[in-house]
């Protein structure tokens, strides 16, 4: 069995124990012997590939958490809508080029994603990433913490490390708990529904076919 099979089965066996033997830091946790930090991701590039999400779900040394919730597609239009507006009356006024580049983005997907729900009928909702980073040590942990920023990075994503919330978190990632609300409020992004399956592993292999 591979070493972090065996991570994942120690935190897995605490789990079922009602979190017993369980430290938390500021930043990080204490689960049994092992160490962990828990990420969520913050932004995503403008488009994706099939299966783009095994890509997240497959690093080593990890435990990947996935949420989506649908969500009321008129009032998500007009929530799209006012954003899309308040972009569009700020950008002209934007001096740093990076940040008017990205502002000019968000409002062609702010218009992509209104015109794939009102027009084409594309189920659309909240989506989370929780991405729990585990070692034996503490400076294993900070060399794996550093691979994922680097992957992640590399596929033109924004992490954020949960320091502060780390015991609403680690709950939020377990599997007998529902996504906490302060966690879902930083970690939720509105993607539609085909872009959420799509990004399974499945889905590259129907694909293929």
């Amino acid at each position: 069995m591979k070493l972090q099979e065996c991570k994942k089965i120690k935190i897995y066996l605490i789990f079922l124990h009602q979190f017993g033997g369980i430290e938390y830091k500021s930043n990080r946790i204490k689960v049994g012997d092992i160490y962990a930090k828990v990420y969520t991701i913050i932004r995503y590039p403008q488009s994706v590939k099939i299966g783009w999400l095994s890509s997240i779900t497959n690093i080593p040394n990890t435990i990947c958490s996935l949420n989506f919730s649908p969500t009321d597609n008129t009032l998500l239009i007009q929530n799209i809508s006012k954003g899309v507006r308040q972009n569009e009356n700020t950008v002209d006024n934007i001096k740093d080029e990076i940040i008017r580049q990205r502002t000019e983005r968000e409002i062609e997907d702010g218009h992509e994603l209104i015109k794939r729900i009102d027009q084409d009928g594309e189920i659309v909702g909240y989506m989370s990433i929780l991405i729990m980073v585990i070692a034996e040590n503490e400076e294993e942990l900070q060399k794996n913490c550093k691979k994922i920023e680097s992957k992640l990075i590399g596929m033109q994503m924004k992490i954020r490390n949960l320091a502060n919330l780390v015991m609403n978190a680690f709950k939020s990632i377990t599997p007998f708990n529902i996504l906490d609300e302060k966690i879902r409020k930083i970690a939720n992004r509105n993607v539609p529904l085909s872009t959420f399956l799509g990004g399974m592993h499945f889905a590259s292999n129907r694909l293929q076919r």
